[in-house]
C-alpha cells in the first residue's frame, strides 16, 4: 500500500490551501501532475522507511520553499503537532497523513509561500507543481475539495472523484 503525507496548516477556521498548475504548463512532457489545476494540501508521496511527520515535513519543503527550522518556527508563531492521523482512502490502495500544523501569522506564511513560488531564483529548490497558496474558511476549503477530480493519465480530461481524504483533513 502506498501512502502519501500532507500538511494542514490552519489558525482557528482559517487555513492555507494550495492551488496546482495545469500540467501543461508547467510540467515535462509526459509527466503526470495529479490534481492539475485543483485545490490541495502541500504534500505527496512518503518514501520508503520515512517517518511521516519527516514526510510531510519534507513534502512542505519541496512543494513550497519553507522548511520548519527553528527561525521559521519563531517568525511565524507555528505550533508543530506531535502526533500525525492517519487516514484511510476508501475504495482505494493507499492512505494518507496529516501533519497539523497552527500558524498564528497565517497571512505572512501565506505571503512568504507565494513569495517563494514566483521567485524564479529558486526554482532548483522547489518541484515546481504549485502557482500559489490562498486562505481560505475551512468551510469553503471543504466545498472546495469536494470537486476535486482525478487526472485521467490516459487522457487530458479528468473524471470526476470524490477525494474524502482532503475533506476528513479538514475535520
Amino acid at each position: 500500500m502506498r501512502s502519501f503525507v500532507y500538511t494542514v496548516i490552519s489558525r482557528g477556521d482559517d487555513v492555507i490551501i494550495a492551488k496546482k498548475f495545469q500540467r501543461w504548463n508547467n510540467v515535462s512532457n509526459g509527466e503526470i501532475l495529479h490534481y492539475s489545476g485543483q485545490y490541495v494540501f502541500p504534500g505527496g508521496g512518503l518514501n520508503f522507511n520515512e517517518n511521516p511527520i519527516d514526510g510531510a515535513k519534507r513534502e512542505l519543503s519541496e512543494e513550497t520553499g519553507i522548511s520548519f527550522n527553528d527561525e521559521v518556527i519563531s517568525n511565524y508563531e507555528l505550533e508543530i503537532s506531535d502526533a500525525i492521523d492517519f487516514i484511510p482512502t476508501l475504495d482505494r490502495d493507499f492512505g494518507c497523513y496529516a501533519l497539523y500544523v497552527t500558524c498564528h501569522k497565517l497571512e505572512d506564511l501565506a505571503n512568504k509561500i507565494n513569495e517563494n513560488l514566483s521567485d524564479s531564483s529558486r526554482k532548483d529548490k522547489i518541484d515546481g507543481e504549485l502557482e500559489k497558496v490562498e486562505i481560505m474558511k475551512k468551510a469553503n476549503a471543504h466545498e472546495s475539495f469536494r470537486n476535486i477530480c482525478a487526472v485521467d493519465q490516459d487522457c487530458e480530461n479528468s473524471a470526476s472523484q470524490p477525494r474524502d481524504w482532503f475533506i476528513r483533513m479538514l475535520q
